[in-house]
């Protein structure tokens, strides 16, 4: 049936490449999100080409964390992705709103992502754009969340050299600076500077431009404890750990930068002893 089968409802969202649309699929009875290209560019084969690595990549992660592709087509002219249509919001959204987040809840965020990362990275594929815009938050009850991670674009499976694909904020300076082609441990520090974000309202390295950017890269990320003093010490030293300016300080893998967030969360903190006078 291939489009045919689906109704265009509403667009969810745009990039510079496709459309993503709110659609009925008549075949299964439900509505998805349906991700087109636009069409200027659908009958140029390296672009379907790159929507169908997408759909390839995305279809093989079976991660209760990364969203689910339920159909998909590359057909020149009418290629497309059809992805599990989810309720509630970006977590980009969330913090627009919000500004900041309590521990937990980046603790949580951090954890269910982490999850998805692991089984990315298995598979040898790297993300290469972990950031709000890209983690979706599904409400669950007592008010928590069931998060998701989404949009697969510009994923990666070691096919590409250098680039500078992704989001410049949240690349680490290997990548940022040409000096690295982006690999998990990219992933990992983008992941940190989500969590940083989510906890301070802003970027380590909030540039207003790409050269802005490249100045302050040649700096140490500001400390966490410089900008929220309410949390616990450990939570300051794993930040400083998975945003380190040098990749061989970070974390090695997804499930190492979630247990030691865990660890620090719930860590007591030190006693603090003081000397009377006599």
């Amino acid at each position: 049936m291939g489009m045919n089968r689906y109704e265009l409802l509403g667009t969810v969202g745009e990039g510079a490449m496709g459309v993503v649309w709110h659609a009925h699929d008549h075949e299964r009875g439900i509505g998805v999100a349906l991700k087109t290209l636009r069409p200027e560019l659908a009958r140029w084969p390296e672009v379907v080409q790159c929507l169908k690595t997408e759909a390839d990549i995305c279809s093989r992660m079976l991660s209760p964390h990364v969203v689910q592709v339920l159909d998909s087509s590359s057909h020149p002219g009418e290629a497309y992705i059809a992805y599990e249509l989810l309720h509630g919001e970006t977590l980009g959204a969330h913090l627009a709103r919000e500004k900041t987040l309590s521990l937990d809840m980046v603790r949580d965020v951090v954890t269910q992502v982490s999850r998805a990362l692991s089984r990315v990275h298995a598979l040898g594929v790297v993300h290469r754009d972990i950031k709000p815009d890209n983690i979706f938050l599904v409400p669950r009850i007592g008010g928590r969340f069931h998060v998701k991670v989404i949009d697969f674009g510009i994923a990666d499976e070691g096919a590409h050299p250098v680039d500078f694909a992704g989001t410049p904020e949240y690349m680490p300076p290997e990548v940022l600076l040409g000096q690295r082609r982006a690999s998990r441990s990219a992933d990992l520090y983008a992941l940190g500077v989500v969590a940083f974000e989510c906890l301070t309202g802003r970027c380590p390295y909030p540039g207003a431009s790409a050269d802005d950017l490249l100045e302050l890269l040649h700096a140490d990320p500001p400390a966490l404890e410089d900008l929220r003093t309410d949390l616990p010490s450990g939570v300051s030293a794993w930040m400083a750990r998975a945003i380190h300016r040098d990749a061989s300080q970070r974390f090695a893998s997804a499930k190492d930068l979630s247990d030691a967030l865990t660890k620090a969360c719930s860590a007591p903190e030190p006693v603090r002893r003081y000397a009377l006078a006599a």
